[in-house]
């Protein structure tokens, strides 16, 4: 499937580029792709989630959703390359995935981030950034399936705290990092 990959990532050298999304659609065509179209719907993750306008059709949500699946189930493995990561992810997905289980966890969260995040994930901006979309969304999930409930009072103070934006601007997507801002959020959360 690398193979695959980087063929059509060569191909992708005129006109509009696709995103590293719309070719892993592309790839990996089937159920679980379908699934993530169906999450990227969700109203309670499109009220969470903001993106800049130019996003919405490329692909950009449903990678946000593969992402929120990818680091919940194996953000402790990821080596550096997210796309590489991504990639992996999709290709197991797309032969075993239990979406049953897969929807629950997911409208679950982002039913209860719209609840105690009103304005979204953010930082007083308009756009959720992408690290501090997976931060927040999986330490989310992971202290939801520890307790069945978030601690809702005063989020939005530690998520614009200094120390979890170190751990969510610049060159962060290294093992260590993501560890520690998903963790850093699962335990705001109650995890």
């Amino acid at each position: 499937m690398v193979v695959r990959f980087d063929l059509f990532e060569r191909l992708n050298t005129g006109g509009v580029e696709l995103t590293d999304q719309e070719i892993r659609s592309c790839i990996y065509r089937g159920p679980f792709n379908d699934f993530l179209e169906k999450m990227a719907k969700d109203r309670n993750f499109k009220a969470v989630v903001r993106l800049p306008h130019g996003k919405e059709k490329d692909g950009t949500r449903e990678e946000l959703v593969l992402r929120f699946f990818a680091f919940f189930h194996k953000y402790e493995q990821l080596d550096h390359s997210v796309v590489n990561f991504l990639n992996d992810y999709m290709k197991v997905a797309s032969y075993s995935f239990d979406q049953i289980k897969g929807e629950k966890l997911f409208t679950s969260t982002f039913a209860a981030l719209s609840k105690t995040l009103p304005n979204g994930i953010s930082r007083g901006r308009t756009i959720t950034p992408v690290n501090l979309y997976e931060a927040v969304s999986v330490g989310c999930a992971l202290a939801l399936r520890k307790n069945g409930k978030i601690k809702s009072v005063g989020n939005n103070a530690w998520i614009k705290s200094e120390e979890l934006k170190a751990m969510t601007t610049g060159a962060t997507n290294n093992r260590k990092q993501v560890k520690g801002r998903i963790e850093y959020c699962a335990t705001r959360f109650g995890w």
